[in-house]
């Protein structure tokens, strides 16, 4: 009886383990999909690896 018990526990705290895994990587996603997304900015840089100039998304001239 004892050996059923612990096999019983075994699984159910395996599944609960499996579950909690699961839940918490839904709510990273979740949260890092929910996050600020603010407009994107572009930028130019110069031969040295320096920034030289940052142009926002509605600034560009694309077409």
């Amino acid at each position: 009886m004892r050996q059923i018990y612990k096999r019983t526990y075994n699984v159910t705290y395996t599944l609960n383990l499996f579950h909690l895994i699961i839940i918490a990587l839904f709510c990273l996603i979740l949260l890092s999909a929910c996050g600020y997304k603010g407009d994107p900015i572009y930028n130019d840089y110069e031969q040295n690896g320096t920034i030289k100039e940052s142009k926002s998304f509605q600034h560009l001239q694309r077409w």
